[in-house]
């Protein structure tokens, strides 16, 4: 299915379980495309629970485009795309900068979020000398560096289980991301620091980070935590920076726990 946004960009998205139900809405990563969810789609229809997905602009089946590739925007398509679908109060899952876009979404307040889940994302992309949650050792001044480096680790700690991974090389075959189209995206996403947003925030917020993350230290769950209780902390063992694909079973766990407290 496709529908267009405001500024005119096509944007691809798929639809599980029944309008009535309440709503969960996954948010891709950079370079994400929404085959990553594909573990959690049937599980959450068994739980009796609306299942969105979708591709960003500029990536997967969405249109190509060089128009409105900031955090925000991307905010206002997922904004759209609920009303698109008439979701009204929906659970927002971010996986990566996709749990950035949710909080982008949670701050413009055009959205009744009922509650937020983020997959290993610091709420701040920059380190400092006071804040060690950055992405990897990358500061201020390492940043255009960093935005031109190839990945030299890899994001799993044990690869994609099956079920998930030949939908993603599918996709990716089909739709190649291009990293270098994406870059006013990347940088846009790095200088980004959403700690206020979510101190402030009542709206129920779960951070999940990984315990192998190859990106994030863990800590920035315990940090908001202490600021705001309504932020919650949880991290999970045994995976990288995708346990949604990596870890299904262990992942939907958490999932579950976090549907079934927040969806009534």
């Amino acid at each position: 299915m496709n529908f267009v946004t405001s500024d005119g960009v096509r944007l691809a998205y798929q639809e599980a379980g029944q309008p009535t139900w309440p709503a969960v809405v996954f948010v891709n990563g950079f370079g994400g495309y929404q085959a990553v969810w594909t573990a959690q789609i049937d599980y959450l229809v068994a739980l009796k629970v609306r299942v969105i997905t979708y591709d960003h602009r500029n990536s997967g089946a969405s249109q190509h485009t060089t128009r409105g590739l900031t955090i925000n925007r991307l905010a206002q398509d997922l904004v759209e795309l609920c009303h698109q679908c008439q979701v009204t109060r929906p659970l927002l899952v971010g996986h990566s900068m996709g749990a950035s876009v949710t909080w982008a979404a949670l701050a413009q307040q055009q959205l009744a979020i009922r509650a937020i889940l983020s997959v290993d994302q610091s709420p701040k992309m920059l380190n400092t000398p006071t804040w060690p949650y950055g992405f990897q050792q990358v500061t201020t001044a390492t940043l255009a560096n960093a935005l031109n480096q190839r990945p030299t680790t890899s994001e799993t700690l044990h690869g994609l289980v099956p079920i998930v991974a030949q939908p993603l090389v599918n996709a990716k075959a089909a739709h190649p991301f291009d990293k270098q189209a994406n870059q006013p995206l990347l940088r846009n996403h790095y200088q980004q620091d959403w700690r206020s947003t979510l101190v402030a925030s009542t709206v129920p917020v779960t951070m999940i980070q990984a315990q192998q993350s190859p990106y994030y230290q863990s800590g920035y769950g315990e940090w908001l935590h202490q600021q705001n209780p309504h932020v919650t902390a949880v991290t999970l063992p045994d995976c990288g920076h995708d346990p949604m694909a990596e870890t299904p079973v262990g992942f939907n766990q958490t999932l579950r726990h976090f549907v079934l407290k927040t969806k009534g």
